[in-house]
């Protein structure tokens, strides 16, 4: 929490005392409120209203840029009445894409963005194989409704939660900026189309809280295994808490000195009573996180500390910010505040809020992925064990040689302990020289190397990053195990199938073949006398039962004369999937394939019964049958007549 003082502004000037209202000491951190009592109120760092840009970044945001390269996710609000400088503070009087980049009023955003591409472009120049892509994105809160500042057409946008993404923002564009100018020029469209208007404490007053957020995505490979980190940075501009009498004026009456009636003021009123509503909701929350963090200080002998409901949902800027309050997130709170006893109310409610802010306990972590190969993570964890086997007894010669008397800082140059043994180390004073100067070179070497580089080294031996490596490769070989398993089983079904598929087609050409053979003799034959047609009816109905008693008692089963239906395929598909179980639940394979394939092939065979007596050929050749018998009876009448 770092609170910053705002010089009295032109409009407030004329109203307050000689005697400014507050007193800032930076050395002790503290800010000093005068009345009656007096208050006094301590943070982490303090600003006064000669700071400059410049400082404040470096209070700041700098600590929140480092973090974010690191893999950690930060945050950074405004907070405060209006009229007290935060969009100062924030953004700066900017007026073109250039002086984003070169004025020495840019404010946190542009200091932000700077500092971030220029690490990232020196971070490349230093190490190979390391890829960076940012992305970045801008939104407004205006009377509660959620509006995309890169796409101004993109308007009531909904806020969604997801278990992999967490809380985001449906239909937000985030377009991807390579560089410094790209990412100057998405800021500087959406500062254009952010709603401000004129109130009574301030000409162009923000009426909506706006949300810039930076996306940075580090991917590096090192020895088959790729270290991904994904961390983004959001900057907050809060609107400011007003009263609805100040809320009434625009800039044409504060000159004039009269108020505004009609849609103007209607609108004004609207947006005050929306942003107090937003804004009462962070105070609840901040004041629900606080007291849950002072009881959890109060049990922490409690096995099963008791928490409490914050109200997220209440707003939604709180909702969206969830994560930035408590979460997984390092988040800083700038509190702007007026040193005019006008704004005594106001500016002891910002401090009170600053002061509840402090107490909020955030559990940030690194967003780091690891993948590669099963090889080159089975290596990777090798590695890594063995560097901590080295340190370890590192540690314990050190512990050795601090007990015999002799400075711990003469094994900093030394090999691991499996190469040199502990009574050569004590019994030569030239190898303890000799160590103690390769301690100082080493010392001075470390001092040398930049911080990201003791940073990864720390990274590299630490037990956390094991233990990730250990839980990574573990899942990785049991996914390999049952991907074997599963293939094993899908091939056993599939070469069973294909056999099946096999002697279906064999029935199927053997019974077209005999069905062809029939009806050609049917139509080639002329009936001339009755023993030929008698004989003609007599295979027809013959080749009917041999059809019937073929489909049953056919080892294989015999072929779907039509094709089949959508249900017949899901009973198929079902059936196979019957299979599929029965092989799991005995542990795998297909222990009892005989007697599956039995029932299997017994429901085949009863719906291809059921389909071949349905058949239309089927039933052409009853009806010709039929035919026949009546052709065969009427012969039979005129040969008795003759």
């Amino acid at each position: 929490v770092q609170p910053q003082q705002h010089p009295p502004q032109q409009q407030t000037q004329g109203l307050s005392s000689s005697q400014q209202a507050v007193v800032v000491d930076r050395p002790t951190c503290s800010v000093l409120l005068r009345g009656e009592p007096p208050r006094n109120f301590t943070f982490d760092g303090v600003l006064g209203d000669q700071a400059s840009q410049e400082e404040a970044f470096e209070l700041v945001g700098r600590g929140v840029g480092a973090s974010c390269l690191a893999g950690y996710n930060g945050s950074i609000y405004v907070y405060g009445q209006t009229g007290v400088g935060k969009t100062y503070t924030m953004s700066g009087p900017v007026a073109s894409v250039q002086s984003m980049q070169f004025d020495e009023r840019r404010g946190l955003i542009c200091r932000m963005l700077d500092y971030v591409f220029g690490e990232i472009a020196r971070r490349r120049a230093q190490a190979d194989g390391v890829s960076y892509v940012c992305r970045c994105s801008f939104l407004e809160i205006y009377k509660e409704q959620i509006m995309d500042l890169l796409e101004p057409s993109n308007t009531s946008l909904q806020i969604r939660e997801d278990i992999n993404r967490g809380v985001y923002v449906e239909r937000l564009s985030e377009p991807t900026v390579s560089s410094l100018t790209e990412a100057f020029q998405a800021l500087w469209r959406g500062l254009q189309n952010r709603h401000i208007g004129a109130t009574h404490m301030n000409e162009r007053s923000s009426r909506s809280h706006a949300v810039f957020t930076l996306s940075v995505e580090r991917a590096q490979t090192s020895a088959g295994v790729t270290s991904t980190r994904v961390a983004q940075v959001s900057l907050v501009d809060l609107a400011g808490s007003e009263r609805q009498q100040g809320a009434a004026l625009d800039g044409a009456a504060v000159a004039a000195g009269t108020t505004v009636t009609g849609s103007c003021q209607t609108l004004r009123v609207k947006e005050a009573g929306a942003i107090n509503k937003s804004l009462s909701a962070l105070t609840n929350v901040i004041m629900s996180l606080s007291r849950e963090e002072r009881s959890r200080r109060k049990s922490q002998d409690s096995p099963n500390p008791r928490r409490g409901f914050v109200h997220y949902r209440d707003s939604k800027l709180t909702f969206l910010l969830r994560d930035s309050l408590g979460g997984n997130s390092k988040t800083v709170i700038v509190a702007n505040i007026s040193p005019s006893t006008v704004c005594y109310a106001e500016t002891l409610s910002t401090l009170k809020f600053a002061a509840r802010a402090k107490h909020i306990r955030c559990a940030a972590v690194r967003n780091e992925e690891f993948s590669g190969t099963v090889e080159s993570l089975t290596d990777e964890v090798k590695a890594l064990r063995q560097q901590l086997v080295d340190l370890s007894g590192r540690d314990a010669v050190a512990a050795a040689v601090s007990s015999r008397g002799l400075p711990p800082q003469s094994l900093a140059g030394s090999s691991p302990i499996t190469d040199i043994g502990l009574d050569d180390w004590v019994a030569s004073p030239a190898d303890s020289a000799a160590g103690t100067a390769s301690a100082a070179a080493a010392a001075q070497k470390q001092l040398e190397d930049p911080v990201e580089d003791r940073e990864d080294s720390d990274v590299l031996y630490s037990r956390k990053r094991v233990r990730r490596l250990e839980v990574l490769l573990a899942a990785a070989l049991e996914r390999e195990r049952h991907t074997d398993q599963r293939r094993h089983e899908l091939l056993r079904l599939a070469r069973f199938l294909e056999d099946l598929d096999f002697r279906k087609s064999q029935h199927v050409q053997q019974l077209h073949g005999d069905y062809a053979v029939h009806v050609a003799q049917l139509e080639a034959s002329a009936i001339s006398n009755d023993t030929d047609t008698q004989e003609l009816s007599t295979k027809l109905l013959g080749f009917q039962h041999l059809l019937r008693n073929l489909l049953v008692s056919a080892p294989g089963g015999g072929p779907p004369v039509a094709a089949p239906t959508a249900a017949q395929e899901e009973a198929t598909v079902a059936a196979a999937v019957a299979i599929s179980g029965i092989s799991a639940a005995t542990g795998g394979g297909f222990a009892g394939c005989a007697q599956d394939e039995k029932s299997f092939l017994r429901e085949e065979n009863r719906r291809l019964r059921a389909q071949l007596e349905q058949h239309p050929e089927v039933q052409r050749l009853t009806a010709e049958n039929l035919a026949l018998r009546e052709r065969l009876g009427a012969l039979d009448v005129s040969s008795g007549i003759g």
